[in-house]
């Protein structure tokens, strides 16, 4: 969180929090606050090492972003590379969790058992019916 030479690029900052670049303060603060309760290991439903890392980059953006001075700079670096090709940088997705069948899917997995345990039945009675 020292400042912007060594982390991630200003466009990055505003990618973290869901933002087109130059958005106001005031948005800024609004995506922090929705997204922080999302992303904190002791409310979110991601994996404890997926959240932490996510709530620790929402930080830095936050950090970076809520200082007028240092989201002065990065919006004057956005500038100055707006007349550059856009990159495309895709944020990684969330990894899949775990979650219960709902009944639908129960009933489709038993009725998928009860089918090929009767296929399988089926094909030892005509083996023992052509063997004897």
């Amino acid at each position: 969180m020292g400042g912007m030479s060594s982390g991630p690029s200003p466009q990055r900052y505003y990618q973290v929090l869901g933002l087109p670049a130059g958005a106001p303060l005031s948005a800024v603060r609004q995506s922090y606050r929705t997204l922080s309760k999302r992303y904190h290991p002791d409310t979110s439903s991601l994996p404890p090492e997926v959240s932490l890392r996510r709530f620790q980059e929402l930080q830095e953006a936050y950090a970076i972003l809520s200082n007028p001075s240092l989201k002065a700079t990065c919006d004057a670096i956005l500038r100055d590379l707006s007349s550059c090709p856009p990159v495309v940088v895709t944020l990684p997705e969330d990894p899949p969790t775990w979650r219960p069948f709902s009944g639908g899917e129960m009933f489709v997995l038993v009725l998928f058992v009860i089918t090929f345990g009767g296929c399988g039945a089926l094909a030892l009675v005509m083996a023992w019916v052509q063997m004897g």
